[in-house]
């Protein structure tokens, strides 16, 4: 037994099993017991932070990025709406928000447009939170030279 060779144990009820194929509904045509303990077939599960689906499909993992990403940019301008200094702001976005979208983005990065302009969105939010001009509109060049000046990576794309 190889887990036993390398003096490891695994824990059954930890221990999960997820087919990756392209077909639409596929079951994995294997029982995988591990200690005599049946594991159980999941269609996505997180590992190390990153939701992975039995197609790899990341939109979920994509949703999940989002939503954490727009926690910590609302809790930044609620609780540091003393901070005045751009550099000291931008230094907390950087930490706070978009370290979320660059934790595996190699993975992901190549999901539709349409998510890929969700995360714009919320980074000109972010941008519009660094530089105090909330209620202007960044379009175009307005966002683009926003990103060089802050020197922010302006997508992911």
């Amino acid at each position: 037994n190889w887990a036993l060779a390398n003096k490891m144990k695994f824990h059954p009820d930890k221990c999960k099993v997820l087919s990756v194929t392209l077909q639409r509904h596929s079951r994995d045509p294997f029982s995988y017991v591990l200690s005599g303990i049946p594991l159980q077939q999941v269609s996505s599960e997180k590992d190390l932070g990153v939701h992975m689906t039995n197609n790899l499909c990341w939109s979920k993992h994509c949703t999940y990025l989002l939503s954490k990403a727009s926690r910590n940019l609302g809790l930044l301008r609620r609780t540091c709406n003393f901070v005045k200094n751009t550099r000291q702001r931008r230094s907390l976005y950087i930490a706070m928000v978009r370290s979320q979208f660059e934790h595996c983005s190699s993975l992901w990065s190549s999901c539709s447009s349409t998510v890929l302009d969700k995360f714009e969105s919320l980074q000109k939010r972010g941008l519009k939170w660094i530089l105090d001009e909330e209620f202007l509109s960044y379009h175009g060049d307005t966002y683009y030279a926003k990103c060089k000046q802050l020197d922010i990576p302006r997508t992911l794309r």
